[in-house]
C-alpha cells in the first residue's frame, strides 16, 4: 500500500527467477484449479454430492489414495458409474504424468513432427 506501482523482482536462492518461470508456474496452478473444478463438476452430474465428487477428483488426480465422503478412508468408488471409474481413472494418469504431459499429447503440433 505504500508503493502500490512498484514492479518487484521474485528471488530465490538468492537469484533472480526468469518471468517464464514464474509464468510457467502460475500456468500449471491454474490449470490444475481448472481441471479440479471442471472434473468436480462432471462428477457432480452423476448424482453424486459435491464433498464425494471433490472428494474423489482430489483423489485421483493428486494420486493421494482416499478422498472426501464417501470416498474417504472407509469408503470406496464402488457405487459410481462405469463412465466414472474411466472418467477418474483418467484423472490417475493425467496426475500421474502430470497435466502439460497429456495436454501436449492433444495438441496438433506434437502429432505433425
Amino acid at each position: 500500500m505504500i508503493h502500490p506501482d512498484a514492479v518487484s523482482v521474485v528471488h530465490y536462492n538468492k537469484k533472480v527467477v526468469p518471468t517464464e518461470v514464474s509464468n510457467s508456474a502460475m500456468v500449471f496452478i491454474i490449470a490444475y484449479l481448472l481441471i479440479v473444478f471442471l472434473s468436480t463438476i462432471i462428477v457432480t452430474f452423476f448424482n453424486v454430492d459435491l464433498a464425494t465428487s471433490f472428494g474423489a477428483v482430489v483423489a485421483t488426480l493428486g494420486c493421494i489414495g482416499p478422498g472426501i465422503g464417501a470416498v474417504g478412508p472407509a469408503g470406496t468408488y464402488f457405487a459410481f458409474s462405469p463412465f466414472l471409474k474411466y472418467f477418474l481413472s483418467f484423472l490417475m494418469i493425467l496426475g500421474r504424468l502430470e497435466v502439460f504431459t497429456v495436454i501436449i499429447l492433444f495438441t496438433r503440433s506434437f502429432w505433425r513432427g
